[in-house]
C-alpha cells in the first residue's frame, strides 16, 4: 500500500499560506488531547479578510479548557471596516467591538466536536481542529435568523 503526503500551498497575488491541520483525536507524540488542549486559548485583538463573503465571520474568544474538556471565558464581536488594497484588492480589517460575553462549553476529545453556549447569543454544536492553532467552527445555520454564515475562531495557546 503507497502512502502519499500531499503539501497544498495557496498563493494570492505574491501571499504564500501553507495549511496543515489535524483533526483533535487520539494521542500524539507530546501526550493525550486533553494535555494538549488543557490551558488558556485566545483569540487575535484583529483580523482581516480579502474576501468579503468572510467579513463578520470570526468571533473571538478567550478561554481556559480544563483537562475534562470543559472551558469557560469570554467571547466577543469583532467591528469591521473596508479598504481598498493591492490590484484593488478590498482589504476588510476587523477589530474586537469590546463588549465580551460569558462563553461556555466542552470540547468532545475523541470526536473533534462540542457544545458552546455564547451569552446573549444561545448554544450550538460546533467542530474543532487542533493544528498549530485552535480552529473552532459554528455551523452556518446556527443562529436560525438572517442570512447563514460560518462563524469560525482561531485560538493560539497561551501558556502559563
Amino acid at each position: 500500500m503507497r502512502t502519499y503526503v500531499v503539501l497544498v500551498i495557496a498563493s494570492v497575488w505574491g501571499a504564500m499560506s501553507f495549511t496543515s491541520l489535524t483533526r483533535a483525536q487520539g494521542t500524539s507524540a507530546g501526550g493525550s488531547v486533553a494535555a494538549e488542549l488543557s490551558g488558556r486559548w485566545v483569540s487575535t485583538d484583529h483580523v482581516t479578510f480579502t474576501n468579503p463573503s468572510r467579513a463578520g465571520s470570526a468571533f473571538f474568544l478567550d478561554i481556559v479548557i480544563a483537562k475534562d474538556g470543559t472551558f469557560q471565558g469570554v467571547w466577543d464581536a469583532y467591528t469591521c471596516f473596508s479598504y481598498p488594497g493591492a490590484y484593488s484588492t478590498m482589504i476588510i480589517s476587523c477589530s474586537r467591538a469590546k463588549k465580551p460575553a460569558k462563553v461556555r462549553g466542552k470540547f468532545n476529545l475523541t470526536a473533534g466536536n462540542g457544545e458552546i453556549e455564547l451569552e446573549q447569543l444561545g448554544r450550538s454544536s460546533f467542530k474543532h481542529m487542533l493544528g498549530p492553532k485552535l480552529n473552532v467552527e459554528l455551523p452556518k445555520d446556527w443562529l436560525k435568523q438572517g442570512d447563514p454564515v460560518l462563524y469560525t475562531s482561531q485560538l493560539l495557546h497561551k501558556p502559563k
